[in-house]
Order: structure tokens, then C-alpha cells, then sequence
């Protein structure tokens, strides 16, 4: 997060995390403070959305990207415990594909990331799915707009066309501190590619467009951060070199979480004023 931010929630997690965790953190901020001098790029902060910025509620009898896939495909599909977290909207897809033993085919895939932004939409507008706001997530996105050496963007395995409905439905206000250009936010989506792990390249693309720069003058380890809620978005960093900040706002918890071995554990963003 920032870097006040993660000065000031060194002493209150060394009694949970012990001395290890807050001597990464230190290094990390060092090291980061460091670079930050010496690079005139912002850093890129890289947010996942769904439980690190928001969270839902679900009245549905199924979730709006099993009724597109069931739309697309067969109407008998069902969700059938296919886990969501972490994980992008076609590999998602492709997993209740195979739950539900219905052959895949790339033209109903394409089908059902077209008609999965209107489900999605009809689901909200119903209140059948229901978006909130993380508490104080908006706060801290505000205190980053302020910092001319941050810059934030999004790392989500959901397709770009889903970001403002969830987004927006949540609260609009977090609509206004992500950054468009040519029609995109900036950082990497599920509909980018299948895998999480792949997704970083597009973001560092579309951040380098942006700032009229060469992809090649983006450095992985000192111009991004990544702050998620599952190991996947731990993973996803790390296999780019990029530090990542856990927040343990989601389905894992702080124990869990450090397992995948982050640079840093938020358990929330609710002291981002102490």
C-alpha cells in the first residue's frame, strides 16, 4: 500500500506476524523509498477488485457467470463448488465447463464473456447480486491520489467490460481513481488471457502507453506493487519479481496468506489514518 501506510502497521503486526514479516516490510520499504528517488516513473500500484476493493452478496440461485456459461453452452449448467477466488473469468468458465462434464468450444466461450456483461448487469439492477465497498478502500485510494509517485491501476481475472458495473454498483466514487486510455483501464484483465500469471505484461503495456514510455523502461520490481486478497495474486507478482502486499479482506486469512510468502500482510484497510 503506501508507504505510510505500511510504516504504520509495522508495530501492529509484529505481534501477529513476528519479526520476519515486519523485517520484510522494512526492506521492502527501503528498498522501494530507494528506487522512488532515483525513478521518475510513478509506481504502479496494481489493485485486485473482487474481495480486495469490494465484496458481494448473492441472491441468485446461481452467480451471473454460471448463468452466461449456461446461456452459452447447456441450460443444465450448474456452479457444482467450482472456486472462484483468484482465479480469471475463463478459467472460471472453463472449470464449470469440466464440473458439469460439457465439452469446451472457443466460439461458446466467446459467447459467454459477450453475454456475461448484460447478465451481470441485469443481476445488479435486480439487487439479486449485490457489490460493497471494502471499508475504507476508497479512503486509502484517495490518500494514494494525492502522492505524485503513486500511480493505481487493476489486476483482476475479471474481464474488462465487468470492472465499472461492479465497481460503480459498489460505490461510483472508485471509478474516478483508475485511470483510462484508449478506452481501458489501466492494468491487466481477464479477458487478456486465461492465466492470472500472464496478466502483468498487460498491465505494464497499457501503463507505458500511457505515460508515453517504452514497456522496457516499466521495472517489474520497483515500478509495481501488487495488493490482493489470494495467493494467486501473491503468486501472479512473484512470478513477475514484483513485490505484492497481501489483505487478508477476502476467503483467506492472514495465516493462509503468508504462506504464499508476500512482501507484506494488511488484515484491512481500517487504520490507514493511525
Amino acid at each position: 500500500v503506501t508507504f505510510f501506510l505500511l510504516e504504520k502497521k509495522l508495530s501492529m503486526m509484529s505481534h501477529v506476524h513476528g519479526t520476519r514479516a515486519v523485517h520484510l516490510l522494512n526492506d521492502l520499504i527501503r528498498r522501494l523509498q530507494t528506487n522512488s528517488t532515483a525513478n521518475k516513473i510513478p509506481r504502479l500500484i496494481l489493485f485486485d477488485i473482487d474481495g480486495t476493493l469490494i465484496y458481494s452478496e448473492h441472491k441468485s440461485v446461481e452467480v451471473p457467470i454460471v448463468q452466461a456459461t449456461a446461456k452459452a453452452f447447456n441450460p443444465k449448467i450448474r456452479r457444482n463448488g467450482v472456486a472462484f477466488c483468484g482465479k480469471t473469468d475463463r478459467q472460471i468458465i472453463r472449470e464449470i465447463l469440466k464440473a458439469n462434464k460439457v465439452a469446451y468450444d472457443d466460439q461458446k466461450m466467446h459467447e459467454t464473456l459477450r453475454v456475461y456483461p448484460q447478465i451481470l448487469m441485469d443481476c445488479v439492477a435486480a439487487k439479486e447480486d449485490v457489490y460493497k465497498e471494502q471499508m475504507n478502500a476508497i479512503a486509502l485510494l484517495k490518500r494514494l491520489s494525492l502522492r505524485s509517485d503513486v500511480h493505481c491501476g487493476l489486476l483482476t481475472g475479471n474481464i474488462h467490460d465487468n470492472i465499472e458495473i461492479k465497481l460503480g454498483s459498489a460505490n461510483s466514487n472508485f471509478l474516478q481513481y483508475f485511470t483510462q486510455h484508449n478506452n481501458e483501464y489501466i492494468g491487466g484483465f481477464g479477458s487478456d488471457h486465461e492465466s492470472r500469471n500472464e496478466l502483468i505484461p498487460f498491465a505494464k503495456k497499457r501503463y507505458a502507453q500511457y505515460l508515453g514510455v517504452d514497456v522496457a523502461d516499466v521495472n517489474n520490481r520497483t515500478d509495481l506493487i501488487v495488493i490482493g486478497d489470494t495467493p494467486r495474486d501473491i503468486q501472479c507478482a512473484h512470478c513477475h519479481q514484483a513485490p505484492a502486499i497481501a489483505v487478508a479482506t477476502g476467503t483467506f486469512n492472514e495465516e493462509q496468506l503468508q504462506s504464499a510468502k508476500p512482501n507484506g500482510i494488511l488484515a484491512n484497510f481500517i487504520d490507514i489514518d493511525k
